[in-house]
């Protein structure tokens, strides 16, 4: 795209008589984050079932049922924020990821709060075989969904786009591994969230890339 167009797109974008509105744009997020969910349960479920009264068991601990639903947000607002980065606006990236971050630090710090207070410690289930790298396998196909549906926008922001698309297609088979694997919040930061989160910089790499409709990369 040339330097000409990108500074039309940017003025453009300025104008709320002109640039899209969200209401057309939510629906596909919403679409995708079902999509993302449905593709990793499926898969998740297929190589080994889910554990035995796996709400039972989350709502038993609080602060974890808290932590489930902190990171729960921080997923949709996540991409629901990848999604409208697709449409010009006169927003800067960093706004519009501050939901996200908000949630994600709240998810991550309940799970911090649970490792120094020992929650779960003394458990003696044993953890699922290799679900670290289940988590970062199964966020790749909700991944490269979104950066199909969002290239179709006008993303003016590949890498910030890209990132928030892969911290929410990370996010999501990492929170329902927490109802197949042990719900220890030690383990959960360590084999859970952390390899979803790895997606988001994947998703930043590959964003900055692939994201170009918009004519830059940042």
């Amino acid at each position: 795209m040339t330097r000409r167009r990108e500074d039309l797109i940017r003025e453009l974008s300025t104008s709320p008589a002109v640039a899209p509105g969200a209401g057309a744009i939510e629906p596909r997020a919403l679409r995708w984050l079902a999509l993302a969910t449905l593709l990793a349960l499926v898969a998740i479920v297929l190589r080994e079932p889910l554990r035995e009264a796996p709400l039972a068991r989350l709502l038993a601990e609080p602060r974890n049922a808290l932590a489930v639903g902190m990171g729960l947000l921080a997923a949709v607002s996540a991409g629901l924020a990848a999604f409208r980065s697709g449409v010009p606006s006169p927003t800067s990236p960093l706004r519009q990821a501050l939901w996200p971050v908000l949630f994600a630090a709240a998810w991550i710090g309940l799970l911090a709060l649970g490792v120094l207070r020992g929650d779960g410690a003394a458990t003696v289930e044993r953890s699922r075989a290799l679900c670290w790298l289940e988590v970062f396998a199964y966020g790749v196909p909700g991944l490269w969904l979104g950066l199909v549906a969002v290239r179709r926008l006008w993303p003016l922001h590949g890498a910030w786009s890209g990132a928030l698309l892969g911290f929410a297609a990370g996010a999501i088979p990492a929170l329902i591994m927490d109802f197949a694997c042990i719900n220890e919040p030690g383990h959960s930061l360590s084999f859970h969230v952390a390899p979803g989160l790895a997606l988001a910089a994947v998703g930043a790499l590959v964003g900055r890339r692939a994201l170009r409709m918009g004519g830059t990369t940042g």
